[in-house]
């Protein structure tokens, strides 16, 4: 999760330095959407651990995803 919060912060400091790249400066738009929605998908993937984690420290009567 804080990896993707980390990618929130660092690709606007980034995209610049990107788009100088000759190979890199076509589309920028997508290249930046692509980032951005990979911060996303880490952050909710942490976040889905973490609330899965507390869930089964809590007591709750959910089970890991790999038992039966």
């Amino acid at each position: 999760m804080a990896a993707g919060v980390g990618m929130f912060f660092r690709i606007p400091q980034v995209m610049p330095d990107i788009a100088q790249i000759k190979g890199f400066s076509g589309d920028i738009l997508f290249k930046r959407f692509s980032l951005y929605l990979v911060g996303l998908i880490l952050v909710w993937g942490g976040a889905r651990k973490i609330w899965q984690n507390y869930k089964l420290l809590s007591g709750g009567t959910d089970k890991k995803p790999t038992e039966k």
